[in-house]
């Protein structure tokens, strides 16, 4: 069984995970201040961009799961099949990622039936997408073990 998350105000796991969906009004304050303070914000996304899909390509090449890496800016989705060749959609997998990845700290979201997004905010930094991609990483590893 899983182990019972805390979260600020005793939110439930689902709430929190809702709340990290939908955002709140500290959350998206705290945003759009970063943005306005960053005279070069689109080089900025840029790299964060880059670094990310970087990231996940590579994790694509050591995880036969992942069958597909694409996105647009930092609005990503990794497709996880059970076979590269077939592109059979594997369709078990998304949740129980998305319920280990949150276990650890990583919010994902299941789009579809066997695609993850991964939707970071625009104030995301090195630190915060290395750490995402390890915890992507330790998921995927736990998996195929």
């Amino acid at each position: 069984m899983a182990p019972k998350l805390a979260h600020p105000q005793g939110l439930t796991d689902e709430e929190a995970r809702q709340l990290a969906r939908e955002g709140n009004p500290l959350v998206v304050s705290r945003g759009r201040g970063a943005m306005l303070e960053d005279l070069d914000g689109n080089r900025y996304l840029d790299f964060m961009s880059e670094r990310l899909l970087t990231g996940l390509q590579g994790l694509q090449a050591r995880h036969q799961i992942i069958g597909d890496v694409r996105g647009l800016g930092l609005f990503v989705g990794i497709e996880l099949v059970e076979d590269r060749k077939t592109k059979a959609p594997a369709k078990s997998l998304a949740p129980e990622l998305e319920q280990r990845a949150f276990q650890k700290g990583l919010l994902l979201l299941q789009c579809g039936e066997s695609v993850i997004r991964m939707a970071p905010p625009l104030v995301i930094d090195e630190i915060d997408v290395d750490t995402a991609l390890r915890i992507f990483d330790e998921c995927l590893s736990e998996r195929t073990r």
